[in-house]
């Protein structure tokens, strides 16, 4: 009996060294898989991160390239807001000086056409030395106001 007994206890032992074998191979595996899920779990997101990184890039481009055409576009009006102001100053500054002009010439006008006025004007053509017409000065009360003074001739 002592024999089986010897027997039946290496067996349960050698059973116990498997069980042991086969428990420590299930806690390497279960490691293994363990680690391996959080290879995974990283790798995953990392890779989701890319994608996020990506998309963000892309959406940024996408807003620059936008803002820098309205950017533009203003830069255009802009300019040609201030050559259509260029223009009307220009206009403008024209007019007042076309005014200025026509006012400054009807001043002389009228005022050479009052003088012309005062004056005798002959009804024939003279030529050479001869006097048009005669002034009296204005000593005597006849004067004509055309700027002869009184001395005699035109």
């Amino acid at each position: 009996q002592m024999a089986n007994m010897q027997t039946a206890f290496a067996g349960q032992t050698a059973m116990a060294q498997g069980f042991t074998g086969v428990n420590s191979g299930i806690a390497d595996l279960r490691y293994t898989v363990a680690t391996e899920n959080c290879a995974d779990r990283a790798a995953l997101s990392e890779g989701i991160r890319d994608v996020i990184a990506n998309q963000t890039a892309g959406v940024q481009r996408i807003l620059d390239k936008l803002c820098d055409q309205e950017l533009q576009a203003e830069r255009r009006d802009n300019a040609n807001l201030r050559q259509q102001l260029a223009m009307a100053d220009l206009r403008a500054s024209q007019t007042a000086q076309t005014a200025d002009l026509r006012q400054s010439g009807a001043t002389q006008l009228n005022q050479l056409v009052n003088e012309l006025r005062s004056c005798p004007i002959p009804s024939y053509s003279v030529y050479g030395n001869q006097p048009v017409f005669t002034c009296a000065g204005p000593t005597t009360g006849n004067g004509c106001g055309c700027g002869c003074g009184g001395n005699g001739t035109f």
